[in-house]
């Protein structure tokens, strides 16, 4: 299995030229929170606009926009209330941190999945909905380029077992089922994708540390990954530097806090740094 080479890592994050504006970066739109899950929203748009997207817009419940503009005043909320919004003036969508199960959610991911052409995160709720609302035909038939970020709760629900026996399997089996780039969460995350033939690739990421095992973590993740998308690398490659990025942003962390008291927005701080590091090293 081959591993994720900072060197190729390098290459996708690239140098920003000298005329660019917040357009040249991608516009992310975060389809996230819900009452008592706002934390998740933030959390995401914050991951995405450390990593360096150009805009973020949180389509998020109205109550919810005094918390999401205080935490980042830099993002934009509008109401994600079916049938309002066009989803193809955005670079990426990123739909599930913290949403919730509920049924109005399956309009919501139905309505995406059919109308959404471009690069298309599903993470957490967006997942679980998939499996409760029964919508795995509507990602087969979506035209959008698809990552699924499960972590291995979520990847056990999404394929009907109740245990994992091995990790490589697993991620094959997601890939190949749903057409889609899959990011498998855990030590030793493992990216896979199908290709036109049914042929799967899959790499490993080596860094990160389990300080990096707290609430939120995820969400920090979904919004790096969505990032990149929006700066229009393709699927696989926005995954692999999303995770790698992300392991070493919670690295720099556990290097200056340790592992024991590391939360989600400590790996947003280090972001940054993780990315002049990556960019600067011979």
């Amino acid at each position: 299995m081959d591993k994720i080479e900072q060197r190729k890592i390098k290459e996708n994050i690239g140098i920003r030229v000298k005329d660019s504006h917040k357009g040249t970066y991608g516009k992310v739109l975060l389809v996230a929170g819900s009452k008592g899950m706002a934390g998740a929203a933030c959390l995401a748009g914050l991951g995405a606009c450390r990593t360096g997207a150009g805009l973020v817009t949180f389509a998020v419940p109205e109550p919810l926009f005094p918390i999401v503009q205080t935490y980042l005043p830099e993002g934009i909320c509008i109401s994600r209330k079916p049938g309002k919004i066009d989803y193809d003036q955005y670079d990426s969508v990123i739909l599930g941190p913290g949403i919730g199960v509920r049924h109005e959610n399956a309009v919501l991911i139905q309505e995406i999945l059919k109308e959404y052409h471009g690069a298309l995160l599903l993470d957490a709720d967006g997942l679980n909905s998939i499996v409760r609302f029964n919508l795995y035909q509507d990602i087969l038939d979506s035209s959008a380029k698809i990552i699924m970020t499960p972590h291995p709760g979520e990847a056990k629900r999404l394929m009907g077992t109740e245990t994992i026996i091995s990790r490589e399997e697993c991620v094959v089996s997601i890939s190949k089922t749903f057409n889609a780039t899959v990011v498998l969460k855990g030590a030793g995350t493992l990216i896979a994708i199908t290709d036109k033939d049914n042929v799967v690739s899959i790499i490993k990421n080596e860094n990160g540390n389990p300080g990096m095992a707290t609430a939120g973590s995820g969400d920090v993740l979904a919004g790096i990954i969505g990032a990149y998308m929006a700066m229009g690398l393709p699927p696989f490659d926005a995954a692999i530097t999303g995770v790698y990025v992300h392991g070493a942003a919670g690295d720099l962390a556990a290097q200056e806090l340790g592992e024991n008291g590391m939360i989600a927005s400590d790996i947003c701080k280090y972001v940054p740094y993780a990315i002049k590091n990556i960019i600067e090293k011979q």
